[in-house]
């Protein structure tokens, strides 16, 4: 599990074994989106909120590049980077 946070927005970005990245609204305490982000577990996160970009490493060596959207609709994958044999 990994965890991103944006304090002064109150919300949160989650990556789990289970492939999937979510979004929390941290004020509302409430779910704002899922998406699956591999087949394999996501490792690893880095978030650049001013930008709105998401990096999530995968146990399977790949880094998904996400376009976060700034409100409940979904992200949009921009790129996926391949060329680790291991988790990132």
């Amino acid at each position: 599990l990994c965890i991103a946070m944006d304090w002064p927005a109150r919300r949160a970005l989650s990556g789990a074994q289970d492939g999937m990245l979510r979004m929390w609204d941290l004020e509302e305490l409430a779910l704002l989106w899922t998406i699956q982000s591999t087949v394999r577990g996501v490792s690893s996160l880095a978030v650049d909120w001013a930008l709105s970009l998401a990096l999530a490493g995968t146990t399977s060596g790949e880094i998904s590049v996400w376009k976060l959207p700034t409100t409940a609709e979904a992200p949009e994958r921009i790129a996926v980077l391949e060329g680790h044999e291991w988790v990132v």
